[in-house]
């Protein structure tokens, strides 16, 4: 059983016509009916009733197997559109404004907005990093004005229950 079959299977349940499903695929009807047919038979059960009238309809099996079908497509639409969202994720954009110690390098900072965007790998990232320069006590104080969305400071701030300290160590 391939994945073309089922696809194909589909269509034509959904259309209830061999010569629709066809045209929407863009196959040939006799192509079409082919696959279908093979499908049946590895299955070892009819899908579809066959009129003359050009007309089909879908037998108890093919109801029960239509249910899969659609499950199993879905499926494959839900693993593809989470790769494409790993591969290419939605675009960010912002601006994040760092504060740091007078003595710290911009080398440090550097080397963290490099890494950020090499780890990230998506050229729809598009963060702007700005960095302001203070002493560890105020870098504290903009945080909590909201001045500063980060600060690296070598000062203690555990004790202020407004902010959140993590050491870092290299």
């Amino acid at each position: 059983m391939t994945l073309q079959q089922i696809k194909y299977f589909v269509e034509v349940a959904n259309l209830l016509s061999f010569s629709k499903a066809a045209e929407n695929l863009f196959v040939a009807q006799p192509g079409l009916s082919r696959a279908i047919k093979n499908l049946e038979q590895e299955l070892g059960i009819p899908l579809f009733i066959r009129n003359g009238n050009r007309k089909v309809m879908l037998t108890s099996y093919g109801e029960i197997f239509l249910q899969y079908a659609n499950s199993v497509l879905h499926t494959l639409d839900d693993a593809v559109m989470t790769i494409d969202t790993m591969r290419a994720p939605a675009t960010y954009s912002g601006d994040v404004n760092l504060g740091c110690p007078y003595v710290m390098g911009h080398g440090l900072l550097f080397s963290l907005n490099h890494d950020f965007y090499e780890e990230a790998n998506a050229p729809n990232i598009n963060i702007n990093f700005s960095v302001g320069h203070d002493d560890s006590e105020q870098m504290g104080l903009k945080v909590l004005d909201g001045e500063y969305d980060l600060a690296f400071t070598g000062a203690d701030h555990s004790d202020d229950e407004r902010l959140r300290s993590q050491w870092i160590l290299n």
